[in-house]
């Protein structure tokens, strides 16, 4: 059993060692292709030499275009587009004109309140509008905002489709059409560029061709290389999963059992059993020579290959070619991209405006509700303010301070002393008349109720400065209800009494003196009229207009 375990051992030595080799010719060959780029590199050569003379590289549609053109025309096209911009476009004037007429109602109706509020001043009783009105101010601000942000977004999406439609309009113009773009983007006049000067000395005919053939050769023999590398490396592979097999299905144990009893026989049955694993190892290093041996061919033809005398310009061009045509696929790539994108934003943006329309049209709703009550809430105020100022008024016209006297400051006091003097003489005096009421907010004043009422407190700054004329001083005046009650004097003529109806039996008042200056007209002197009536009376007149 331990003589077993040794010769396992070995085997394993052995595979071990044969795997490790495998593995670094498989780096070298790998390493080797990759400093050269290949086989990445060969396959551009390869391009431009299958390209020809005849343009093939050119006139291709890749089958991607054609998917893309096919989903174009599917889905509507421009047509479509235009439509949904034009149904978005409705929509959102209707949003925006509901926008207005909700700030139109709102500030009508603010301005209107206060309007009032100025006609009426605090007969008006109506609340502002701007706390009733904050959250819907607040609504409002917020649809604005969001519909300004949303068109923002819309100008963008107009600006993708503009740049979306030359690709569009290529992409619709058939098979024809995408091979004209592709063919007109991927040429020499499209770039500029104009032939070498080197390449039609050399051949006049067009060294292209020769060029070509050239480099499709070299290319074709870099490439059997490359496919014999890639045989080598699987003959190589199984050379060693052959190995491996028979390292496993390799037993000697009957070999140990029949020479157990000899001494020293196990290195020597060892080492002639491993030689029938030889063959496998030299196969594997054949091909790992083979593999180094034909990529120095490949080295050598590559190296060729790029040297060639106008091979690099050509290449150039080819790849200019290259790029110009995968530019040109790229656009008609954005213009598809940018319809599917376009297309998918104006449906999500015709339902957000639609939307968005909904609650602004409720907000409408409720602004059209509110500014309806604070109309009609508005039209009782202006009834009940009309009244009031209608009942203020009426009171303010009745009961009107008493005006001064026109001309002459003594026609009140005469009347008054007058019939003064009636009540304290034989005959039956007549009931002084009752004072005018005043209004709530006069500035007279309350009035007693004597016989003759108290002039109001001054109402001016300054007393009156007119020119009167001069009496003796008066003699205390003796009212005729109260004998010992004597009346103050005022810088103020008392209000003229109103007319007294005549009572049967006396004579009528004396009418009033056609100046202040002048003395009543002389009229029969009645019993009860005296010298020193009349003296009292002057006294009394050049004390108030004096005083």
């Amino acid at each position: 059993h331990e003589s077993a375990s040794v010769y396992s051992g070995e085997k394993a030595k052995l595979a071990r060692g044969e795997v490790e080799k495998v593995d670094i010719a498989d780096g070298e060959a790998r390493a080797g292709l990759e400093s050269l780029g290949l086989p990445a590199g060969l396959r551009k050569w390869k391009k431009i030499a299958n390209a020809g003379l005849e343009g093939s590289e050119d006139s291709g549609i890749p089958p991607e275009v054609e998917s893309w053109a096919t989903e174009v025309r599917n889905g509507g096209a421009q047509l479509g587009i235009e439509k949904a911009f034009s149904d978005l476009e409705a929509l959102k004037r209707r949003v925006y004109d509901e926008l207005n007429g909700i700030s139109r109602e709102r500030d009508t109706e603010s301005r209107d309140c206060e309007a009032m509020r100025v006609k009426y001043d605090a007969l008006w009783e109506q609340e502002p509008s701007a706390g009733l009105t904050r959250a819907l101010r607040k609504n409002l601000k917020s649809y604005r905002d969001t519909f300004a942000a949303a068109s923002a977004s819309d100008a963008q999406v107009v600006q993708l489709w503009h740049s979306a439609q030359p690709g569009l309009a290529v992409l619709l113009s058939g098979n024809d059409g995408l091979e004209r773009f592709l063919a007109s983007a991927s040429s020499d006049a499209q770039a500029g560029q104009q032939p070498s000067l080197l390449d039609i000395v050399d051949d006049p005919t067009g060294g292209d061709a020769a060029l070509q053939k050239d480099i499709a050769r070299k290319v074709d023999e870099i490439e059997e290389r490359i496919g014999r590398i890639n045989k080598i490396k699987r003959e190589r592979a199984q050379v060693l999963k052959d190995l491996k097999e028979k390292i496993q299905s390799d037993d000697v144990s009957h070999l140990l059992l029949l020479n157990r009893r000899s001494p020293n026989v196990e290195p020597g049955l060892f080492a002639a059993e491993l030689e029938k694993f030889q063959p496998y190892q030299q196969r594997i290093g054949v091909t790992i020579q083979a593999q180094a041996t034909v990529l120095d061919e490949i080295n050598s033809l590559f190296k060729s290959l790029t040297t060639t005398r106008g091979a690099r310009e050509w290449l150039k061009k080819a790849e200019g070619k290259e790029k110009r045509r995968g530019k040109a696929i790229a656009r008609l790539a954005h213009a598809k991209d940018g319809w599917a994108q376009v297309r998918e934003t104006l449906e999500r943006g015709t339902k957000f405006y639609h939307d968005l329309g909904d609650r602004v049209a409720k907000l409408r709703r409720q602004t059209t509700s509110f500014v309806a009550t604070r109309v009609a809430e508005r039209g009782r105020l202006v009834a009940k303010a009309e009244a009031e100022r209608t009942k203020t008024s009426g009171s303010t016209s009745n009961q009107a301070p008493p005006a001064l006297p026109p001309k002459s400051p003594t026609t009140g006091i005469e009347n008054q002393f007058f019939w003064m003097n009636l009540g304290s003489g034989m005959t039956p005096s007549l009931p002084p008349p009752p004072p005018p009421p005043l209004p709530r907010s006069s500035r007279w004043g309350p009035t007693p109720s004597p016989p003759i009422p108290p002039p109001p407190p001054p109402y001016m700054s300054s007393p009156v400065t007119t020119r009167q004329p001069t009496f003796p001083p008066p003699p205390s005046f003796v009212s005729p209800t109260s004998p010992t009650q004597q009346y103050p004097s005022s810088p103020f003529p008392p209000p003229p009494p109103p007319q007294q109806p005549q009572v049967p039996g006396l004579p009528p008042p004396p009418p009033p003196p056609s100046s202040m200056y002048q003395t009543p007209a002389a009229a029969p002197t009645p019993p009860y009229q005296n010298p020193q009536f009349l003296s009292e009376r002057g006294s009394y007149t050049s004390l108030h207009y004096q005083g």
